[in-house]
């Protein structure tokens, strides 16, 4: 699941294991009163909207990683937005319920507290109103495995298209990126998912990705990107061979197997700008029986 929920509870006041839970992140013992408490799911391992979605062993280790993280808005870090706590995590698992890899559906829920106070008390009433009902959470993850072949996605691209139906031994299977090995949690917030269509799970595949300028593109861009790149595999190997055949035409002496290595590595223009200058020079070579001007023929000086 992309977003997380808030869910509906009877009781949003801290019993005695609660407050005990609580009081290990306050600097003062809180009291029943002061505290307003309420649950949510944080993730599960259905796919999500970008047909990624969390293994079992990645849920049970974000169990550990979400305790004591923030909850603010909109994913903004900013200090002022900090309004609740994540003191208790646990995986909850239904049996009756199958997801679509054929796995038990599987989720990850939290406890969250606020303290009780004017700047708070609005949100706490749209929460118990259901006004704020949506959240989602900001994690990192070091590996995004291909459910069908297995290949790193971080690493490496496949040949396997997210969404596709494929035929494995275990049947037919839809493919998917399976996010593995979390290794951070960094905040939970309270989104307007009709104005935010792509707020949800933020995932860091790697730090190194984070301030690169990554765009996010549609299945249909993402599609019609890939189209593109393979017509434009397809144009450059013809270019190549073309060129390799011209270089034997024109240049037989240059070793052909040489110029093929020369070639591989060549820019599509590269190879466009040899084309055109073998094709001029096609046009120069001198005809066999070639007849030079003022030519001397055999005996001409001795006759009269």
């Amino acid at each position: 699941m992309k977003q997380a929920e808030i869910i509906k509870s009877a009781n949003s006041k801290a019993d005695q294991n609660s407050l005990e839970l609580i009081n290990r992140f306050s600097r003062r013992a809180l009291t029943a009163d002061e505290v307003y408490v309420f649950s949510l799911i944080l993730c599960d391992n259905e796919t999500d909207r970008d047909n990624e979605r969390f293994t079992i062993e990645s849920l049970n280790k974000l169990k550990e990683l979400f305790v004591g993280k923030t909850g603010i808005f909109d994913h903004n870090p900013k200090g002022h937005n900090q309004t609740a706590r994540i003191f208790n995590t646990y995986i909850e698992q239904c049996a009756e319920k199958t997801i679509a890899a054929g796995e038990p559906y599987t989720c990850l829920k939290a406890d969250a507290y606020m303290v009780k106070s004017e700047k708070t008390n609005e949100l706490i009433l749209e929460i118990d109103a259901g006004i704020k009902k949506e959240v989602s959470i900001s994690c990192s993850v070091k590996r995004v495995l291909c459910s069908i072949c297995g290949c790193d996605l971080k690493q490496k691209k496949c040949e396997h298209i997210p969404g596709k139906s494929y035929q494995t031994a275990n049947g037919r299977q839809i493919c998917c990126g399976l996010l593995t090995e979390p290794s951070d949690a960094y905040e939970f917030s309270f989104v307007a998912i009709p104005a935010q269509p792509n707020a949800g799970v933020t995932k860091g595949y790697a730090q190194r990705f984070e301030n690169d300028g990554c765009i996010k593109l549609s299945r249909e861009e993402y599609e019609r990107i890939n189209a593109l790149a393979r017509d434009g595999e397809r144009y450059k190997a013809a270019l190549q061979a073309e060129v390799l055949k011209l270089c034997a035409i024109n240049q037989p002496h240059i070793d052909i197997k040489l110029m093929q290595k020369v070639t591989e590595r060549m820019l599509t223009d590269e190879l466009e700008s040899f084309k055109k200058a073998f094709d001029l020079n096609q046009g120069c070579y001198a005809p066999q029986l070639y007849k030079c001007e003022n030519a001397v023929l055999p005996n001409e000086q001795f006759k009269i």
